[in-house]
């Protein structure tokens, strides 16, 4: 079975501000040419990051006043709206109502559009179904935010299951929704099911994403030890001592 190309311009890494910089290293031969860390300070300042690209995200609606000062110097390409606004804080979401984040998204984040020519990406929801979840909360929240008060030029994404034909399904339905906007799929990661299973589906998916031209970038979670994985232990890319890869992280690296 060949490598999953491992020059692929469109493969980030979701890069917690607590993983340790050592692992980082692991990834270094795949060339992994972005990276995030769900934070707006830029964590290349060691150098052991560099050369990838630093996209900044405003996670949480309590972070959303710092951005003009962190773009005082127009330091990045790419900006990643609130993360994961459809879901409660209890679950790492920032659970805002769409009117609210528009408000704040006219009064702190545009302006960084204007002033640097940043690429804005939308609010990154979840693939929660039913009222307020998901796309029907983007959806609320672009007929609140919609031009010239509000611009976006990409559309990040999360989804979290236990198929790739859900998982392609899903992806495809956003696009149908959504179709002027280049999908970011900025976390993604197979449940209830064994690592086994986890590397031949993300093998296979990895290769779709690389096809489709609508969506420009992803990250899969996640690059970290199982300990760090908020439960999802199959998806780890890194080995718990954080001496090599997993059998996912080399699939993900292109090494396997």
């Amino acid at each position: 079975m060949s490598a999953v190309a491992s020059n692929s311009t469109k493969r980030g890494l979701c890069w917690p501000w607590n993983n340790p910089a050592s692992s980082f290293k692991l990834f270094s031969p795949s060339a992994i040419p972005w990276l995030y860390n769900w934070e707006l300070w830029d964590p290349r300042a060691s150098g052991v990051y560099a050369p990838a690209e630093f996209v900044p995200m405003c996670r949480t609606q309590k972070e959303v006043s710092q951005v003009p000062g962190y773009f005082s110097n127009c330091y990045a390409k790419h900006f990643l709206g609130f993360n994961e606004p459809d879901l409660p804080a209890a679950y790492g979401g920032d659970y805002i109502s769409p009117y609210d984040a528009s408000v704040l998204w006219k009064q702190y984040i545009q302006p960084i559009k204007l002033k640097c020519g940043t690429a804005l990406g939308a609010p990154g929801v979840t693939n929660g179904v039913g009222p307020g979840w998901g796309t029907d909360w983007l959806r609320q929240f672009f007929s609140h935010c919609n031009f010239p008060s509000c611009t976006f030029d990409f559309l990040p994404i999360h989804w979290y299951g236990n198929s790739v034909s859900q998982f392609k399904a899903h992806i495809i339905n956003v696009h149908s929704l959504f179709p002027n906007y280049p999908l970011w799929i900025t976390e993604f990661q197979f449940t209830d099911v064994s690592s086994t299973v986890t590397a031949g589906y993300v093998r296979e998916t990895l290769q779709w994403l690389d096809a489709q031209p609508y969506v420009a970038r992803y990250s899969m979670f996640g690059p970290m030890n199982s300990p760090n994985m908020a439960g999802i232990l199959n998806g780890a890319m890194v080995t718990d001592d954080l001496s090599q890869l997993t059998e996912v992280g080399k699939i993900y690296a292109g090494l396997a």
